[in-house]
């Protein structure tokens, strides 16, 4: 091996091993972390979650949240550059999936070489650094009832008839054996990286695995607690499905076979990506999308509440929608520095919030809602099993 990559090799693994020692000192001998540097890492957040989403894969990585640890000072050389007495903020991963993931591992290592400086999209304000850790909180979720590979469709379907389970999935089977006997194509398809067997029963848990990048669902939260969605599953204790077999291998390369149970509820999107949907388009050209909702609510939590905002109850949601509201009415959008983006947000917020006379979550919740154009064809269906079967049949 060339003496000189051998030795930068050699470097690269001691600043490693450096930033790990600091690590747990700073974990060891500091209790508060002043305010200052808690805004610097709510202003990174989002960036940072970006980064190590765009370089790790799902199911194999599902990030819960980002948390800071600790700080320390420190002085390290990044090309020609010499830094010194730099505060270096210790940010740990905290995630689900695959233990010691190694695309979350590669992340990783290539932030903590330069302290985090060498990261694309990852605008760290001066003075400042920032090393990463990985803490593994278990798998991902419980995908199937039976955790074991078998791969003998004879033998698994012949446990579940004498279990007599397959009686509550009678109305989608059947019409499996129609399309199959027509020489047709089965249309639902679900799309994951599993490791489960040939066949399966699915119970719809509370933590979906959901394939979005966003940073956190602020969308999802209504969906799951609007009045407005009364009529649809859950989101949150949903499987998704398409039926494009395309894709669904978009969300992951081993496809199966859905059959909704014959009491599902079923809620039908218009449109091949979920966060498509929704959108305004105000008379100067700005249009309101999904993400720009969820970016702002992102932002303004950051400014306003210093942390994320509150998902664990939809009063404590709304309650923190309210305090980024107050807020955001008295600002002056000619003279407030933020993004673009979140001041067009705002412009157009305010205008039709102050029109039609409601509150800021009042327009999240007639946003985010089923029924947006009065065109069917564009329009969320709320459906059952029994339905789409007519509905297939009919196509």
């Amino acid at each position: 091996m060339d003496q000189s990559i051998e030795q930068s090799q050699r470097i690269l693994w001691g600043k490693i091993m450096l930033n790990e020692i600091n690590m747990i000192l700073s974990k060891a001998t500091q209790q508060n972390i002043p305010q200052k540097f808690k805004q610097v890492y709510l202003d990174i957040y989002p960036m940072i979650m970006y980064y190590i989403k765009r370089n790790t894969r799902r199911p194999n990585v599902v990030i819960e949240d980002l948390k800071l640890t600790g700080y320390d000072t420190v002085d390290f050389t990044v090309g020609r550059r010499e830094f010194n007495d730099i505060i270096c903020l210790y940010i740990t991963i905290q995630y689900r999936g695959i233990e010691n993931d190694e695309n979350l591992l590669r992340a990783i290592k290539e932030s903590n070489i330069y302290y985090g400086m060498g990261i694309n999209n990852v605008d760290i304000p001066d003075g400042f650094a920032i090393v990463l850790e990985a803490k593994y909180l278990g798998p991902a979720q419980k995908v199937y009832e039976n955790p074991e590979f078998e791969d003998d469709l004879e033998k698994r379907y012949i446990e579940f008839k004498n279990s007599g389970i397959l009686k509550s999935y009678s109305i989608m089977l059947k019409e499996f054996v129609n399309i199959i006997d027509s020489d047709d194509i089965y249309p639902l398809f679900h799309g994951g990286n599993h490791t489960a067997g040939i066949l399966n029963v699915k119970y719809p848990i509370i933590n979906r695995l959901s394939t979005s990048i966003k940073l956190n669902n602020y969308v999802n939260i209504i969906l799951d607690n609007s009045d407005k969605w009364k009529a649809y599953p859950r989101r949150r204790a949903s499987i998704m499905f398409s039926d494009s077999s395309r894709i669904a291998e978009a969300y992951g390369s081993t496809l199966y076979c859905i059959f909704p149970q014959n009491s599902a509820k079923i809620g039908i999107c218009p449109r091949p990506d979920f966060w498509d949907v929704f959108r305004y388009d105000s008379n100067d050209g700005y249009i309101l999308s999904t993400h720009s909702i969820n970016n702002l609510l992102q932002y303004f939590s950051a400014k306003v509440l210093s942390r994320n905002v509150n998902l664990t109850s939809y009063v404590k949601f709304k309650n923190d929608v309210d305090k980024i509201e107050k807020y955001i009415r008295k600002l002056n959008l000619e003279t407030a520095k933020m993004p673009s983006s979140a001041a067009n947000a705002i412009r157009l917020i305010k205008n039709v919030t102050q029109l039609k006379n409601y509150t800021f979550f009042d327009f999240l919740e007639d946003f985010i809602k089923p029924n947006y154009s009065g065109d069917s064809r564009f329009d969320f269906i709320a459906t059952n099993t029994n339905n789409l079967v007519h509905t297939y049949n009919k196509n």
